[in-house]
């Protein structure tokens, strides 16, 4: 009889469901038995080792790709690169999670860890009728994993970084922005490949004009590159309201503008452009017909 203890009863009790639920976890009915505050409880059959190393191989890779590998992820962040936020450890851990998804193009998902590793480890603890816990069996048997995870977790904690540049860079903009005087009640942009800018009288504005807009402290006091086609001109006129007339509202520019303008932005398909310039000629025509 060979026993898995677990430091976390719900670890054992969460293999044995996918041991139970194991296409042929039927073939070991009794040979492997779930036992509170103990573990997993073997008892060992020569005649049924195959099924058997199978069938824990099998629920123990399946544990450790759900559930186990992201609480080394955590711990890893913790001691290897010294972040304490939970908030941060946790954003971490989800782009972690996500690249490693994205790299799954086999069964090991790209850390160096299948089944068969993790079987032919088993077998020797087994033929040894030697008892082991669940973690000394994964630091010492499987302990290629943590090397693998590492140039995931690197590549987590750089995107992370980035998106905590940008979203700073995207606020610095947000706080210029707002301490202007707007220039315009409304501003309207026409995204079609490239970005087409019309006042609040949906007459366009040349590249000239959106360059004499800009104001140079912009440019001047923030040492990021400021697109001054576009963004630029955008903040410098701060306009109260901004319609962005868009069929790619995924697009990048179109995502860094909404974030800076917020509650004063609106989103609308292109086919709006025309309808809503058409509108305001008419309602313009109306109000000269009364004057």
């Amino acid at each position: 009889m060979v026993s898995i203890y677990f430091e976390d009863d719900a670890d054992a009790l969460k293999i044995f469901g996918f041991i139970t639920k194991c296409r042929k976890g039927t073939e070991v009915n009794g040979l492997i038995e779930y036992i509170p505050e103990t573990g997993l409880v073997i008892h060992v059959s020569d005649e049924r080792m195959g099924q058997m190393v199978e069938v824990l191989s099998y629920a123990l890779h399946t544990f450790i790709m759900t559930s186990k590998i992201y609480n080394w992820v955590e711990q890893m962040i913790r001691s290897k690169f010294f972040y304490d936020e939970q908030e941060e450890i946790d954003q971490i851990i989800e782009i972690t999670r996500a690249i490693i998804e994205s790299s799954q193009t086999d069964q090991n998902g790209g850390l160096g860890l299948d089944q068969q590793v993790i079987a032919e480890s088993l077998l020797t603890m087994l033929l040894s009728n030697v008892s082991f816990s669940f973690d000394s069996f994964a630091k010492f048997r499987l302990k290629g994993i943590a090397g693998s995870l590492m140039p995931f977790i690197e590549q987590a904690i750089d995107e992370y970084k980035m998106e905590q540049d940008y979203q700073n860079f995207i606020q610095s903009l947000r706080e210029f922005m707002v301490s202007q005087p707007s220039k315009l009640k409304a501003l309207h942009l026409l995204h079609d490949e490239v970005l087409y800018f019309y006042n609040d009288s949906f007459k366009k504005m040349d590249s000239g004009e959106l360059f004499r807009q800009i104001d140079r402290r912009l440019l001047a006091e923030n040492p990021l590159y400021i697109d001054s086609n576009t963004i630029a001109p955008l903040i410098s006129m701060a306009p109260q309201q901004l319609f962005v007339y868009t069929d790619e509202v995924e697009n990048g520019l179109i995502q860094t503008i909404s974030r800076i303008f917020e509650e004063r932005s609106v989103l609308k398909s292109k086919k709006c452009f025309a309808l809503d310039k058409a509108d305001f000629l008419e309602q313009l025509s109306q109000r000269n017909q009364v004057l």
